[in-house]
């Protein structure tokens, strides 16, 4: 069974992980950065949220499949 994503959704997720791709990781302090909460650990929890909203979605464990952020199938690991 092949699972392809809509083009709305191949686009979103495409943005999102260019985004993190180049977000620093830089934290407002100290305690952020220990905390995880620098902008590019949140950045890459908008993708992993958002991979997750898409595995309900389209009935696809992301944790073992991946997107192809060119043409949005999904395609096993």
């Amino acid at each position: 069974m092949s699972i392809k994503l809509s083009e709305e959704d191949r686009k979103k997720l495409a943005k999102l992980y260019e985004t993190a791709q180049t977000t620093p990781m830089i934290a407002m302090s100290m305690q952020d950065g220990l905390e995880g909460r620098d902008w590019a650990t949140l950045a890459w929890n908008e993708v992993r949220n958002f991979m997750d909203e898409l595995g309900k979605k389209y009935g696809y464990d992301p944790k073992t499949n991946m997107v192809n952020k060119d043409t949005g199938e999904v395609i096993p690991l």
